[in-house]
C-alpha cells in the first residue's frame, strides 16, 4: 500500500518523471491513496496488477495531473476489482490520457471521479477484457478532451457497461473535439448511459454500440446533448434486448442527426 495523505488533502509529490510507480507481479492487493501528485514527463500514476494478484484501487483526495504524459496509468490482471475513485472536488489530468484504465482479470472495473481532462487521446479511456465483469464509469464534474474524446469505454466481458455522467443538480459536462461519450459493447450484458450535458465537435455526442451477445441498450440524457459535425445521439444495437433512448426533458442537436437509433 502507498498513502501519500494528511489531514487537510496537502500532501504532495512532484517528480520530473513518475509521480508514483507501482509494480505488483506477487499476491495480494495493491492500494494508492494520494492527495496531489504533479509529474511531467511521465504517468503521474502508474500502477500495474500481476495475474496472481487481488484487487486494486486509487483514491484521489486533490488533485494528480502529468504535464507531457497521462495521468493515471492502471493496468490490471488480478482476480479482484479494479477500482479508481476521486474525491468530490478531485481532478485528473494528462496530456494524452487523464485516466486510462485497463483491466484484463476477472473481477470488475468501477470507476467514480470528479473532473477530468485529457488532450490528444481521451479525458477518460477504460477497457475491460473478455474475463471481467461489470465496467462502470461515473463521473460528477466535468470532463474534457481538447483533441480526442471525452469518455471512451470498450468492454468485451460477462456484465453490464454502465456510464453515468450526472450529479444532483443536473450540471455535469462532457466536452470533446472527438466523441463526447463513445461505449461500444462486445461482450454480454446490458449497456446504459446517463448523461446531464455532452458536447462534441467532430463525432457524435453520444455514441453506443451493443454487440450480438448484450441485452438492453438505454440511452438517458437531461440536458444539453450537442454535436458540430455528427449526431447528437446514435445509438446502434445487435443484442437480444430493447433499445430505449430516453430524451424528453433534454434538447438533442446534430450537425447530422439529432437521434440515430437503430
Amino acid at each position: 500500500a502507498i498513502s501519500a495523505t494528511n489531514s487537510d488533502g496537502s500532501a504532495r509529490i512532484i517528480a520530473q518523471e513518475y509521480g508514483v510507480a507501482a509494480i505488483n507481479t506477487g499476491t495480494g492487493s495493491t492500494q494508492i491513496e494520494v492527495d496531489r501528485v504533479d509529474a511531467y514527463n511521465q504517468q503521474a500514476i502508474r500502477v500495474e496488477n500481476g495475474a496472481n494478484t487481488d484487487a486494486l484501487s486509487i483514491q484521489v483526495n486533490n488533485r494528480v495531473a502529468s504535464a507531457f504524459g497521462t495521468g493515471i496509468y492502471a493496468s490490471h490482471e488480478g482476480s479482484g476489482d479494479a477500482r479508481i475513485t476521486g474525491a468530490t472536488a478531485s481532478s485528473v489530468g494528462g496530456a494524452n490520457v487523464g485516466l486510462d484504465v485497463r483491466n484484463s482479470g476477472n473481477g470488475a472495473t468501477i470507476i467514480d471521479v470528479n473532473d477530468v481532462s485529457g488532450r490528444d487521446d481521451a479525458a477518460i479511456f477504460v477497457r475491460g477484457g473478455a474475463t471481467t465483469t461489470d465496467l462502470s464509469i461515473t463521473t460528477s464534474g466535468t470532463v474534457r478532451s481538447t483533441s480526442g474524446d471525452g469518455i471512451r469505454a470498450d468492454h468485451a466481458g460477462t456484465g453490464d457497461l454502465t456510464i453515468n455522467a450526472t450529479n444532483a443538480d443536473g450540471t455535469a459536462q462532457v466536452t470533446a473535439y472527438g466523441y463526447g461519450i463513445r461505449a461500444r459493447h462486445t461482450g454480454s450484458g446490458a449497456i446504459a448511459i446517463t448523461a446531464d450535458n455532452v458536447t462534441a465537435t467532430d463525432e457524435d455526442a453520444i455514441f453506443a454500440n451493443g454487440g450480438a451477445s448484450t441485452t438492453s441498450l438505454t440511452v438517458t440524457a437531461s440536458g444539453a446533448i450537442v454535436s458540430t459535425n455528427e449526431d447528437g445521439i446514435d445509438a446502434r444495437h445487435s443484442g437480444s434486448g430493447d433499445l430505449i433512448v430516453a430524451a424528453s426533458t433534454a434538447e438533442v442537436t446534430g450537425g447530422e442527426r439529432g437521434i440515430y437509433a437503430s
